[in-house]
């Protein structure tokens, strides 16, 4: 309602355009169009409110429609075409990978409605994508899961970390005694909740489906879409430190690893800070003595310090919401920088 922002109107009217929400003549309306999602096309358009289209267009690059009389525009992307902007053209082509695996992460209660909006787009309901079809992408409530992080300790058995609430830093240097797990989302939840506090979870003599960094790695790798909602008690217990948030595996050239996958975090929440992130990097322990310079697995760790930083634009990117809102391609385009950066490793 002041001068000072009138600057902002014309980016505001583009962003508008952007997500489809309706334009509105004076400036105390914004607050009430972003809260309410207005849109042009309410009805077919109310679902997907909370996602960016650049969002969409990557999945069709990745997981491209398998209908075949589509002729949307929006069906492929030509990393060499000429009508986009030569800045923005992918440096660096590597050919598409045979399989790509997309996992939702989340800290939030919204996997639910994430998976719908997601299914619902794979069965051509999106406005902007409607000759896109991909089963693949159909989430069901068995695709949805919770993770959790528990204690192997000593000779007096097995400890669980979630009720151990005396964590400090210095018991960073163990953090590779705790075990990454996989919970059914709806063996935890209620399918009416509604709290965000993230700590209403019910693990109590409930085993984990899937227990280990093999286990859990050889469970996401097998699948083409799922969705996995971190347990932020535990991440903000140890001062938001990236290995208890939400762990990425990078152990690609090892022989009897289990990562044959290259992961790859896109969070706004990862920093140019060692200490304090939404992702965090877990190495195998590289198993010494076999002298035939063969390299194998003992184990896995989380990476500190430098060696966790050096993963930035190859495991972890960081996303400013803006740049994909403003850019349809920005996510694609990390993606192939990030392998290329490991290729030329």
């Amino acid at each position: 309602e002041t001068e000072h922002g009138n600057i902002y109107r014309p980016l505001y009217d583009r962003f508008c355009d952007i997500l489809g929400l309706v334009h509105n003549d004076s400036q105390h309306d914004f607050e009430e169009d972003c809260g309410k999602g207005k849109r042009r096309n309410d009805e077919g358009m109310k679902i997907f409110d909370n996602f960016l289209p650049a969002f969409f267009h990557t999945l069709q690059y990745y997981f491209p429609s398998k209908l075949l009389t589509s002729t949307s525009a929006f069906t492929t992307i030509d990393a060499h075409d000429e009508s986009i902007n030569t800045d923005r053209k992918f440096r660096n082509i590597l050919p598409k990978p045979t399989k790509v695996t997309l996992i939702l992460r989340t800290f939030g209660h919204d996997l639910p409605l994430v998976a719908m909006a997601i299914s619902e787009f794979a069965k051509g309901n999106h406005p902007l994508f409607p000759e896109y079809r991909n089963d693949d992408l159909i989430l069901t409530e068995n695709d949805l899961y919770c993770s959790d992080w528990r204690r192997a300790c000593n000779d007096n058995g097995v400890i669980d970390g979630r009720d151990n609430p005396n964590r400090n830093a210095s018991d960073d240097a163990k953090c590779s005694e705790w075990i990454y797990e996989l919970h059914p989302y709806y063996s935890i939840h209620t399918r009416n909740e509604t709290s965000h506090e993230g700590n209403q979870r019910q693990y109590k003599d409930k085993a984990a489906d899937h227990s280990g960094d093999e286990e859990v790695l050889n469970f996401l790798q097998s699948k083409t879409v799922l969705g996995i909602q971190d347990h932020y008690p535990f991440w903000k217990s140890w001062n938001h430190a990236p290995w208890a948030g939400k762990p990425v595996w990078a152990c690609i050239g090892f022989n009897n690893c289990h990562c044959h996958h290259h992961h790859i975090l896109l969070d706004d929440n990862i920093h140019n800070d060692p200490n304090d992130g939404a992702g965090g990097i877990r190495t195998p322990i590289e198993l010494r003595g076999r002298g035939d310079g063969e390299k194998s697995i003992s184990g896995y760790q989380s990476l500190f310090g430098k060696e966790a930083l050096e993963m930035h634009g190859k495991h972890l990117i960081r996303v400013p919401t803006v740049k994909p809102l403003m850019e349809e391609d920005w996510f694609i385009r990390q993606i192939e920088e990030a392998r290329w950066n490991l290729f030329l490793e």
